[in-house]
């Protein structure tokens, strides 16, 4: 018996563009090699665009040139400056159907399926080597409680103003040690609250600056809720970056 393929990771490609190009721009997904496994959406304004990012990080983000040269400047301009290790680029379709995609610093320009294929190999070239940043960090203000995972110990008060899919910044006096196993309940969400474990991933204790004692916390990514990723797609909760 023949073995079975293995099941390729699937890539996915978030597209902010008029809706009038997005059946250009879908012609020239299909005509990707058959070799890579994609995914792809459109949103249609740049606020949408930085949600989507938010709830579910992609392999790459592509900024249709004629959108953003239409939008608005600051708010266009600002899904550049993410600071994620996934990138951000500029698309174009030309009047002869050819796709292009661009990258301005450093500069890289490529073929549309060409240049889709590269990035949904590990290690591109159009990644942003210099970042560490998987997921998009955005600001909030809620509550929240933690305690040292499986204890039934007291929970400890503390506020989140910084949230991601994967993690959070906690701003605490007093904050657990770096490496602590946490059970973490998140308080103020619109849909209600969640409970999360992970583990602290950094603390930055009142001796240390003059900044803010907290810490960061890892979650554990069996344990993330839908409550927290319909949050993190939610303008009214989220302080867009």
């Amino acid at each position: 018996m023949d073995d079975d393929p293995l099941e390729k990771e699937t890539s996915l490609f978030l597209v902010l563009c008029d809706e009038k190009f997005e059946r250009l721009y879908a012609l020239q997904f299909a005509d990707v090699s058959e070799d890579c496994s994609i995914e792809f959406r459109f949103v249609n304004s740049p606020k949408l665009f930085t949600l989507q990012c938010l709830q579910n990080a992609p392999t790459a983000g592509l900024v249709d040139l004629a959108t953003l040269i239409r939008g608005k400047t600051e708010d266009m301009n600002r899904l550049f400056d993410f600071r994620s290790v996934w990138p951000v680029l500029r698309s174009r379709i030309g009047s002869d159907g050819s796709g292009e995609i661009m990258r301005v610093d450093p500069p890289l320009k490529g073929n549309f399926q060409e240049t889709i294929a590269q990035l949904a190999e590990a290690g591109s070239v159009w990644l942003n080597s210099e970042e560490s940043r998987e997921q998009l960090r955005c600001g909030v203000r809620c509550r929240a409680r933690w305690r040292v995972a499986g204890s039934e110990g007291e929970w400890n008060r503390v506020n989140i103003d910084t949230l991601a899919r994967n993690g959070c910044a906690i701003v605490a006096t007093d904050p657990p040690r770096n490496g602590t196993p946490l059970e973490l309940e998140i308080l103020d969400l619109p849909g209600g609250s969640a409970v999360l474990n992970g583990s602290v991933a950094w603390v930055r204790q009142w001796e240390d600056s003059v900044e803010i004692p907290r810490c960061g916390v890892k979650f554990s990514q069996e344990s993330i809720p839908e409550t927290l990723l319909e949050a993190l797609g939610d303008p009214s909760f989220v302080r867009l970056p």
